[in-house]
């Protein structure tokens, strides 16, 4: 686990950056009104969360 945990914390922090990649949809659903806010919330909080989780337990594996 020492070798791949500086990978998995790197990967971590792009999947929180890929999380805020899904406002502008959202924000285009949100003024369009198509209905597909929902969708587009529970993305955004699976993928931050899973991002922050894998963040959390990796943090101290830097390089």
């Amino acid at each position: 686990m020492s070798r791949i945990a500086p990978v998995l914390n790197v990967l971590s922090k792009v999947v929180m950056l890929f999380s805020a990649t899904f406002l502008l949809p959202l924000t285009l659903s949100w003024l369009v009104a198509d209905g597909a806010q929902r969708a587009y919330d529970d993305a955004i909080i699976v993928t931050f969360v899973a991002g922050a989780l894998t963040w959390l337990f990796t943090r101290k594996s830097q390089r």
